[in-house]
């Protein structure tokens, strides 16, 4: 199960390269501005995620015999799914970097409400220690606001300035997903 779940992270990753070649090739035009920041954004989100992932495997392995590891191990693998779901995203503004990151940043929100829902599953087998659910909950509760906030700016009547915004939030979101592992990292914000 642990290469399976190995095998979609890759996939996500090259399939990503091929999707965003142009923007990939020609990394520093102006143009591609907020995708490059949106795709550095994902790949660090999912080589730090696969790595998280490889050590709670190593606390807390799948134990299939029980229904709830088996929907935990789906759930385990619709988080690299929701990282499809991010980059996808990303082709609003691929060529246009004053289209819409809404969804990106409901894909993070997505993302974490996953992760939530996995560490439930793993505390349910493992006990409280073996997820911080307390801080999943307030990362997942930052992108809800994070969203929310930016569905109220009224993205396009921003004008030229909607680039601006639209790289800050793509870093604001960046910066969730740092300060997650962050603390993730150094036993922060526990349960």
């Amino acid at each position: 199960m642990v290469r399976l779940i190995e095998i979609v992270f890759g996939v996500v990753l090259g399939a990503s390269l091929t999707i965003y070649r142009s923007v990939i090739a020609d990394f520093f035009a102006p143009s591609h501005l907020t995708a490059v920041v949106a795709l550095v954004t994902i790949y660090v989100t999912a080589v730090l995620s696969w790595l998280d992932w490889h050590d709670t495997i190593d606390r807390a392995p799948y134990a299939l015999q029980t229904f709830c590891e088996k929907v935990r191990l789906a759930v385990d693998l619709l988080v690299p799914g929701s990282y499809v779901y991010v980059l996808f995203a990303i082709d609003a503004f691929s060529e246009e970097p004053r289209g819409s990151v809404a969804r990106f940043l409901a894909g993070y929100t997505m993302v974490f409400a996953l992760y939530v829902v996995s560490g439930l599953l793993r505390r349910r087998q493992y006990g409280v220690r073996a997820s911080r659910v307390g801080t999943l909950l307030a990362f997942t509760a930052y992108f809800v606001v994070l969203l929310a906030i930016y569905l109220a700016t009224q993205h396009a009547a921003l004008g030229a300035y909607a680039v601006v915004v639209n790289v800050a939030f793509v870093l604001l979101a960046f910066a969730g997903v740092i300060s997650h592992r962050v603390l993730h990292a150094h036993g922060g914000m526990a349960a």
